[in-house]
């Protein structure tokens, strides 16, 4: 089996975090899986542009805070706003010096698609304990359409930079 393809997660709270970290595995290495907002607006553009702070000072130990292998997707949940979201992404673009530059694509859980999928019986409401595997699976395999899984050779289909929804 090849190695795990490591991701950086971003969500709102540390318990969904950890539950989205764990059914990543074994596909996916979660290498930074930042739950505060803040804290995690700071250290992820540090982290993609190639200059992370030390793993020890970051606000998060759920990952496994190794960035000698480069990530290969950001991925942001549910707790994101678009204005949450979009004060990452731009402090990306800066670090990394314009949009071109940003070295991975961005996946971003969708709130539309969630409700959509819970009315129509073919998904779990967020409040749900059997969120975090819907949530991970439905990740899962937009990874892998973007080209990002296992046996998936070379960066994917997406462009970096780019955003899609999940």
């Amino acid at each position: 089996m090849s190695a795990p393809i490591p991701v950086i997660v971003c969500g709102a709270m540390k318990g969904m975090a950890n539950l989205v970290r764990t059914k990543m595995l074994p596909e996916y290495d979660v290498i930074y899986a930042g739950y505060n907002i803040a804290q995690s607006k700071h250290e992820v553009p540090q982290i993609i542009s190639g200059n992370p702070p030390p793993p020890v000072s970051l606000h998060t130990q759920l990952g496994s805070n190794d960035f000698t292998v480069p990530p290969r997707a950001i991925i942001t949940g549910g707790g994101y706003s678009e204005e949450m979201f979009q004060e990452l992404y731009q402090d990306c673009i800066k670090a990394c010096g314009s949009k071109e530059n940003i070295p991975v694509p961005f996946f971003r859980a969708s709130r539309e698609i969630t409700t959509r999928l819970a009315a129509e019986g073919n998904g779990p409401v967020p409040s749900s304990s059997e969120y975090p595997a819907a949530i991970t699976e439905r990740l899962k395999n937009k990874l892998k359409e973007a080209g990002i899984g296992p046996g998936i050779e070379g960066h994917g289909t997406g462009s970096n930079g780019e955003i899609s929804f999940f």
